[in-house]
């Protein structure tokens, strides 16, 4: 029973965990201004959303929810991988910013 449980947590934390940041824009724009965030923010919580958050599964159902609210779903920002943790990373903005420079 242990080993299974010892195998099952280095299993979960050898997969890689994924994030998205999913943007919508207001399609309504009552008088011509876009809604506010508390009103964005309201409406995803309506459609399922828990402290701002939808999980893969349950995307489509809260995106038709968002868009019959008048939101429409503008961009998906995706996190980039990890560069393994290297200093020298060419994915860390530090690295692009100054690469040469002792205290940047």
């Amino acid at each position: 029973m242990l080993a299974a449980l010892v195998a099952a947590f280095a299993f979960g934390t050898a997969i890689e965990a994924r994030a998205e940041i999913d943007h919508y824009r207001d399609a309504l724009m009552p008088n011509g201004r876009a809604r506010d965030m508390a009103a964005k923010q309201a409406d995803m919580r309506a459609c399922g959303a828990v402290n701002g958050i939808v999980f893969d599964n349950d995307f489509p159902r809260a995106n038709a929810c968002m868009k019959a609210h008048g939101w429409v779903l503008d961009r998906v920002v995706h996190d980039r991988r990890g560069g393994g943790g290297s200093p020298n990373d060419p994915l860390d903005p530090m690295w692009q910013t100054c690469p040469f420079v002792a205290n940047c």
